[in-house]
């Protein structure tokens, strides 16, 4: 009965390091991103030459985070200034 209670204990205790290996890994992942890419500004500049070299998804998701605005408005804004450098 003892070798039972014993190879429970080393099983808990073994899904116990997983489980704060697991959640450490993660925490150290997002510190690295946060570190690795430093925020820039975004200005109507920045949007429009994106947008202008022809990267219009990109450009449409920088519209969208600039102006705080739904997919639809992003994307028309963002084929107005797409069809002005034709």
């Amino acid at each position: 009965m003892s070798s039972f209670y014993f190879i429970m204990i080393i099983i808990i205790g073994f899904i116990a390091m997983m489980v704060f290996a697991s959640v450490t890994t993660g925490q150290k992942e997002s510190r690295k991103k946060d570190k690795n890419s430093p925020k820039k500004e975004i200005t109507t500049e920045m949007i429009e030459e994106v947008a202008k070299s022809g990267n219009k998804l990109e450009a449409i998701k920088l519209y969208r985070e600039l102006h705080k605005v739904g997919l639809r408005e992003a994307k028309e804004a963002i084929e107005e200034i797409y069809d002005e450098r034709d």
